[in-house]
């Protein structure tokens, strides 16, 4: 399995971040390649996504959220046709690097 991890720097705290990052309705305001998500913030719940493919159809996709940790990791696991076909799992880690 391929996994693609990026790391950078916020000037903000843990707190700003996760309000920023739990803020699902504002996503389109940041994060191009996920114009659309919504659901409710609680471990093992379904949110709905829509992903952007430059020059193809948006999918919609259900992912289900793992860990709910304020401040700290939001996961989710979602699939297009079953895990067998294409599935992703994204981590959101917030490290406080003072």
């Amino acid at each position: 399995m391929a996994v693609y991890r990026t790391t950078f720097p916020i000037v903000a705290s843990p707190e700003a971040v996760w309000e920023v990052l739990t803020a699902f309705e504002r996503y389109p305001e940041w994060n191009p390649s996920l114009p659309s998500i919504s659901g409710e913030l609680r471990p093992g719940s379904t949110v709905s996504l829509t992903l952007a493919m430059p020059g193809r159809p948006s999918p919609k996709v259900k992912a289900r959220l793992g860990d709910v940790e304020p401040g700290r990791r939001l996961t989710w696991h979602g699939n297009v046709g079953g895990d067998w076909l294409f599935a992703g799992t994204r981590e959101f880690l917030i490290e406080c690097a003072v």
